[in-house]
Formats: C-alpha cells, structure tokens, sequence
C-alpha cells in the first residue's frame, strides 16, 4: 500500500465518522457533493487543481453554493 492508498483509507473512515457523529446541529456532506461517481476517491473532473483532490474555482464555488443553499436560502 502506498502513500496513496494510506491516505485515502483515512479521508474514507474520517469522513465516514463525520457521517456517523452527532457533535454538531447540521453539516454539507462536501466529499458527496464533489467526489467522481465513478472514482469516488477522486473529485469530479473540473472541480479540482488537476490533482483530484484540491477543489479550483469552479469546485469552491460548487462548494460555496451548497453551503448558500443550505443555511442562507
């Protein structure tokens, strides 16, 4: 298993007990909203740097809508 492979493993079962918590009153579920359906380990082509994992303009504002949508519509 490589670096890769490590960090994804961790994203997965972080975002997976963010999921499960009950800490907080409400939250977005950004890594659903944004990931690759078919490479769900990846963002959606468009949306990030060119690295598959840090959001550009286009997935920033994606992000910043569904945030607006949620608490501020």
């Amino acid at each position: 298993m490589d670096w890769r492979d490590q960090a994804e493993a961790i994203r997965w079962d972080y975002n997976e007990m963010i999921r499960r918590g009950t800490d907080a009153d409400d939250w977005i579920d950004l890594d659903v909203l944004m990931r690759d359906p078919d490479r769900p380990h990846l963002m959606q082509e468009g949306m990030h740097l060119g690295d598959g994992v840090h959001p550009n303009y286009f997935g920033g504002e994606k992000m910043a809508q569904a945030i607006f949508e949620k608490w501020f519509a």
